[in-house]
């Protein structure tokens, strides 16, 4: 791997060991703060399995990771954006729980309508709903639902302003196909050589494209946390536009 690639690795990692060291030592909201240090966790080991499977060849598993990582960074970014106030915080994630339950929830009946579904599942199916059912009865009675991603007054709209121009929604829209896997995926991962067809199983992307791609969503993730706990991030921003200069033009 080139030397560039592995500057980048050692930077996000960095930015990981600072982040995790800052929230360890600071003492805020415990729930808002376990909200946040859940958060991070996931989305570093997520973020780092992404790096690992794209350094190893596995391009499009790679992608798949990062889609994952674009809408948690979405959802914590519309949480956390517009306001440093806990209890703000607190209420926007409580129409994160309402959206995902309901979602959840109607899934599950959709499974259980089905007259195919064996006894063991419609069990584990009729026990998920009833969890879910519990969770959502703490929530506030008159709290809305969390706004859908696309759309006028979505998520991406919401934020749009945020990260030059919404790099989220650009990462967003980019990587739903390596979770989505259509006849477009297919096609794109067959090469011909000649008469013979050579049949790939990823689809072509530049290595330092999707390294630069991580080093954004880390970017983005760590300084959701910065900004709303007031922390400096001057120093984290230096390095990112000084590995990805390209970032700061508009």
């Amino acid at each position: 791997m080139k030397k560039e690639a592995l500057k980048i690795e050692e930077v996000i990692n960095k930015w990981y060991v600072e982040l995790g060291n800052n929230l360890k030592n600071f003492k805020g909201d415990p729930e808002i703060d376990s909200y946040i240090r859940s958060g991070f966790v996931i989305f570093n080991r997520y973020n780092s399995a992404s790096l690992f499977l794209i350094r190893n060849g596995y391009k499009l598993p790679g992608l798949a990771l990062l889609r994952v990582q674009s809408e948690l960074s979405l959802k914590m970014l519309w949480c956390f954006h517009r306001t440093t106030n806990y209890q703000e915080v607190k209420d926007n994630y409580n129409r994160w729980v309402k959206s995902s339950g309901k979602m959840k929830i109607k899934l599950c009946r959709d499974f259980l309508e089905s007259n195919k579904i064996a006894k063991e599942s419609k069990e584990w199916f009729e026990d998920e709903i009833e969890k879910l059912d519990k969770v959502l009865k703490d929530i506030p009675e008159d709290t809305k639902e969390m706004p859908k991603i696309t759309g006028k007054g979505g998520l991406f709209d919401q934020v749009s302003n945020i990260f030059d121009d919404n790099v989220v929604a650009l990462m967003y829209g980019q990587f739903s196909s390596a979770v989505h896997i259509d006849t477009s995926v297919l096609s794109q991962s067959i090469e011909r050589k000649g008469n013979s067809l050579i049949y790939k199983g990823d689809l072509d992307y530049k290595l330092e494209d999707l390294i630069n791609h991580c080093l954004s969503l880390a970017w983005m993730f760590v300084k959701i946390c910065y900004t709303f706990y007031r922390w400096d991030c001057s120093q984290i921003d230096k390095e990112y536009f000084s590995l990805v200069p390209s970032a700061g033009e508009n």
